[in-house]
Parts: structure tokens; C-alpha cells; sequence
């Protein structure tokens, strides 16, 4: 077992990585509760809930870049430690990336500091490999605090304890013959 620590000191792809996940707390932090173009009906722990997301654009292909922006309702405080996670899996359910850090919420409102009655936004920037040959993505979320997850109380879910919150059909690209 080999482990790999890389730290950033200052190159300009963390820099631009860093840009794009700043936001402020009042960018996630939603005033009211949001009306999400896909609503959604997930409960972890009886704690939080995954309302429904947006999607740009709606069907996305292999390396170009979309946005999914997640909407939580939390009905009560998750803890200390407690971390959100988005594994994107292919049609078969098989992981391909773990999109946990790729979060501006985690900065601007981390998870430990949710309240009850908290509408949460979330947006996520995800591009699929140029290799993605799945014709569907499927994305599963959920909270873990060290290596205990929250139960999936309400909603479609896998034997992981991983909501299933979107799957996604993805434009792929043909191969051209060389004649």
C-alpha cells in the first residue's frame, strides 16, 4: 500500500482550482427554501435531505464541463466530522471519480457548521474523462464521518449506503473511420 501526498505551493492550476472553489456563504446559504429544476426526495440519517438539483447542461458529454447544483434541507446539525460525498459511478454503478473535494459548500459553509431549518446550494463542476464510454452517469451521494455513513432513510439507494440522486444520459461521441 503506497500513499501519495501532493502539496500546492503556489502553481498557477491550484491557483485557478482555488478560484473556482471559492464562493461566500450567502452564495450557498439560501435565504428561502429553492424550487430545483429536478426535485428529489433523499433523506440521510433523518438529518439532511437532497430536495432536487439543476443540471447545465442537461445532457453532457465526455470532456466538457457541466454543472450539477445540489439543493439540501437540513432538519438537524450533522455533527462534527460529518463530510459530504459524491462518487460518479458509470451505468453499471461501477465508481470512476470521487467528487467529495470538488465542492465550493465545503469552503464557504462546511458541513459541520449546517443548521436545522439551513437550505443549502451546492454546485458541483464536473467533466467526464475524454475515455467516458458509459452511456449514462450515475451520481450517489451521502455523509460519513470517519467510516461510519448515514443510513439512507427515504429514497432510491444502493447497498453502500450511497443515494442515488442522478442518472444522467451522456452524449458520446462516435469514433470516425480512417478510409
Amino acid at each position: 500500500l503506497s500513499l501519495t501526498l501532493v502539496v500546492c505551493l503556489g502553481c498557477s492550476a491550484c491557483t485557478e482550482r482555488k478560484q473556482h472553489l471559492s464562493a461566500r456563504r450567502d452564495e450557498v446559504l439560501l435565504a428561502a427554501a429553492p424550487k430545483p429544476q429536478f426535485p428529489l426526495d433523499l433523506s440521510f440519517d433523518d438529518k439532511v435531505d437532497l430536495i432536487g438539483y439543476d443540471l447545465e447542461p442537461p445532457r453532457p458529454g465526455p470532456a466538457s464541463p457541466f454543472v450539477v447544483t445540489w439543493y439540501w434541507r437540513v432538519r438537524a446539525p450533522l455533527g462534527q466530522g460529518v463530510q459530504l460525498f459524491t462518487h460518479l459511478a458509470d451505468m453499471s454503478g461501477v465508481t470512476q471519480s470521487n467528487l467529495d473535494a470538488q465542492r465550493v459548500v465545503r469552503v464557504a459553509y462546511p458541513e459541520a457548521s449546517w443548521k436545522a431549518g439551513d437550505f443549502i446550494r451546492d454546485p458541483q463542476t464536473v467533466t467526464l474523462p475524454a475515455s467516458w464510454s458509459s452511456p449514462a452517469a450515475v451520481f450517489y451521494v451521502g455523509f460519513y464521518a470517519g467510516s461510519r455513513r448515514f443510513d439512507v432513510t427515504r429514497g432510491k439507494h444502493d447497498a453502500e449506503r450511497r443515494g442515488e440522486a442522478l442518472r444522467v444520459p451522456i452524449t458520446l461521441r462516435r469514433a470516425v473511420a480512417n478510409d
